[in-house]
């Protein structure tokens, strides 16, 4: 039986979480504050699920009580997308108590912050299309587009679905490591 590692009404099994309000309150404006630029609110959720360091129902509570008490602000941009960001409340709550707040626990949320806004960075960046041709294989075809301009399109031919779902998932997860092997095959240089 495989064990499941993860607990949502919980947190982590087998590591320290987070546990009081307080904690959980601090937690959030101390990586705010770290970061220094507002987060997107989907981004900031997923990676208090990622990391386990809060119960995902707790965090949610003591985020609603932040911006009650103005010490965050949640607002949405142009496309609708909310943004959590820090407010001066926030950052003396941050100032005065951070040093409560374990430093391995802030620098696994701010890494995985980093890792998720690339990720959706290069999500937005890439375009891919399969399509199944009369033999059985895929012909997959993969785009990097950026403002509207197409930097690299690539097609290749693969022998199974599941080979072309890989390719695909590698390619989206870093688009611009294909873009840089490409140049160099072709310029003899290291990109």
């Amino acid at each position: 039986m495989i064990e499941d590692n993860f607990d949502t009404f919980r947190t982590s099994k087998g590591i320290d979480s987070l546990k009081t309000k307080t904690q959980i309150r601090v937690f959030i404006c101390t990586v705010l504050d770290k970061w220094k630029k507002p987060v997107e609110k989907d981004i900031f959720d997923q990676m208090i699920i990622e990391t386990g360091i809060v119960n995902y129902f707790e965090y949610n509570s003591a985020l609603y009580e932040l911006e009650k008490t103005s010490s965050v602000k949640i607002t949405a941009d142009e496309d609708d997308a909310l943004h959590i960001e820090l407010d001066d409340a926030g950052k003396e709550i941050s100032d005065a108590f951070s040093r409560t707040i374990r430093e391995d626990f802030i620098s696994r949320s701010l890494e995985a912050i980093k890792r998720l806004e690339l990720e959706k960075r290069y999500e937005s960046q890439t375009e891919v299309r399969s399509e199944q041709l009369p033999d059985g294989q895929y012909r997959l075809t993969m785009k990097i587009v950026v403002s509207g301009v197409e930097y690299l399109c690539v097609s290749l031919l693969i022998p199974t679905k599941q080979r072309a779902d890989e390719f695909t998932k590698r390619f989206r997860k870093n688009p611009h490591e294909l873009y840089r092997s490409v140049l160099a095959s072709l310029t003899d240089e290291v990109v």
